[in-house]
């Protein structure tokens, strides 16, 4: 992807810390003269300098049978927000968009069954803790039903983060945005923080 390097971000914490709370993804791989994009819920767990993202899809998803073994990526939308022109100290530039992305690609790994349950339990734990999974797995429904999702795991061979705070303008023109987005919405007030904590105002 695009990335100028006043936007990459190489902090491999704040990244994990960034995919743990905008976990909604999108798998994303070629296929012959197309490009194949399942959208999941990941749970990420740092490894050295790795991520390990584990996830799951329906069975009936023709994604998996042709990537076990094969490059794929996971795509990470973090906040997002619209950014005016009248934020900058100089007006005569043009409105923008900030946001968090994150590209995670690596090779994809299908799980067997025990993994594949566990990544249930976890997702069922973090999303949702007082849904019993462990008891529920017991119920011959929930076996069935996990007869049918498949787990996959891709460990990071390349991370590449774009935190794009409007890195590439005079400090005027950041602590105008940084003032604005702290008073707008959820989005906006997350940017805000994110340019603070990497130090941008």
């Amino acid at each position: 992807m695009y990335l100028p390097e006043y936007f990459r971000v190489k902090d491999l914490s704040l990244i994990e810390k960034m995919v743990e709370k905008h976990s909604f993804a999108w798998l994303v791989s070629p296929w012959e003269e197309d490009v194949e994009i399942t959208p999941l819920p990941v749970l990420v767990q740092r490894d050295g300098d790795s991520l390990i993202i584990r996830a799951h899809m329906a069975r009936q998803n023709p994604h998996w049978t042709h990537l076990n073994g094969k490059t794929a990526s996971i795509i990470v939308l973090g906040p997002h927000h619209y950014i005016s022109p009248r934020w900058y100290v100089e007006e005569k530039s043009v409105p923008t968009w900030n946001y968090v992305l994150i590209k995670i690609t690596g090779r994809f790994e299908i799980l067997g069954p025990d993994e594949t349950r566990k990544v249930v339990i976890d997702l069922s734990e973090k999303f949702d803790p007082e849904w019993r999974m462990k008891k529920m797995e017991e119920q011959k429904y929930y076996q069935a039903m996990l007869k049918q999702i498949v787990g996959f795991r891709i460990r990071s061979e390349k991370i590449e983060a774009k935190f794009k705070l409007t890195q590439n303008h005079p400090r005027e023109d950041l602590i105008g945005v940084h003032t604005n987005l702290q008073n707008s919405d959820e989005n906006g007030v997350e940017m805000a923080e994110l340019m603070e904590q990497l130090g941008l105002v």
